[in-house]
């Protein structure tokens, strides 16, 4: 991700110091935390998702598996919670057309945010912890 923006560090940092808002810069300073978390991602996981996704697109094909079961989404039965970040530069909205196509049953909704403003950022409440905890809320 910081490949795609070299200079948002630096950016994020000067904004640091031109903002006076408490309450902002609490914020700022929270997502800062969030995106140095370092959360610990299995090898596995990994190369599935750089390889599997992006260089083969096996979803998209119907041959991704987990655990050894093809994942084909048209034959899913389970409610579905589709949220597109319309501004994502790594993961384009255009992405999840697809699976939109796929389960006609899910219910989509479109965000005008980035890939990390969709869970962390300023409106993450409004786009997608609030509509999730809805979906969530009405499953039986």
């Amino acid at each position: 991700f910081a490949t795609m923006q070299p200079e948002g560090a630096v950016q994020r940092m000067q904004a640091f110091l031109k903002e006076e808002n408490t309450e902002r810069l609490n914020h700022m300073a929270a997502l800062e935390d969030w995106l140095a978390d370092g959360v610990p991602l299995s090898k596995a996981v990994a190369l599935s998702c750089l390889y599997e996704w992006y260089c083969q697109n096996l979803p998209a094909q119907h041959l991704w598996k987990v655990a050894g079961t093809v994942v084909a989404p048209r034959q899913l039965s389970c409610p579905t919670l589709i949220i597109s970040a319309l501004r994502d530069a790594l993961v384009p909205a255009v992405c999840s057309y697809g699976l939109k196509e796929e389960i006609p049953a899910s219910i989509w909704r479109e965000a005008p945010v980035g890939h990390i403003g969709l869970m962390a950022g300023r409106q993450a409440r409004t786009w997608c912890h609030t509509p999730y905890a809805e979906f969530i809320k009405h499953l039986k």
